[in-house]
C-alpha cells in the first residue's frame, strides 16, 4: 500500500475539516491496533495494522457529491473513481464505522475500534 497516495486523494476530495478527522482517526486506528499488540489482545485472525490505518484515513472518502447520501457504503466507488482499489476487509472495517447504514455490525476489534474511534476524533 502505498499510504501517500490514499492521503492525496483524501485530502483532494474532502472538506479541509473532514480531511484531518481522516488523519486522527488513522492516528487513532493505528494507536489501538499497537496498544492491543503490546498487550497481546490481538487475535490471531485480525487484520494487519496496515488495513487499520487505511481504513481510519479512507473512511469518509465516499462523504461528498453523488455518494454522500450512501456513505458509508459506497467506499469502492469513490476510490474506483481516483483508481485507487482497496481489500474487501478494510472496506468491511470502513463499513462497520456506521453499522446504522452499512448493516454491517462491528465484530472484529479493527470493526470495533473505528466504530469507537471515529466519534472521538
Amino acid at each position: 500500500m502505498n499510504r501517500q497516495i490514499f492521503q492525496t486523494a483524501v485530502e483532494k476530495t474532502l472538506e479541509k475539516n473532514i480531511y484531518f478527522h481522516s488523519l486522527a482517526l488513522e492516528a487513532c486506528m493505528g494507536g489501538i491496533y499497537d496498544y492491543l499488540k503490546q498487550n497481546n489482545q490481538l487475535d490471531e485472525n485480525e487484520q494487519p495494522r496496515d488495513d487499520w490505518t487505511l481504513a481510519g484515513l479512507i473512511h469518509d472518502i465516499d462523504y461528498v457529491g453523488e455518494f454522500k447520501e450512501f456513505h458509508p457504503t459506497k467506499t469502492k466507488e469513490a476510490l474506483q473513481n481516483l483508481n485507487l482499489e482497496i481489500s474487501d476487509s478494510v472496506d468491511q472495517i470502513v463499513k462497520s464505522h456506521a453499522p446504522e447504514k452499512s448493516h454491517i455490525k462491528p465484530i472484529t476489534k479493527a470493526q470495533w475500534s473505528i466504530f469507537c474511534a471515529d466519534s472521538l476524533t
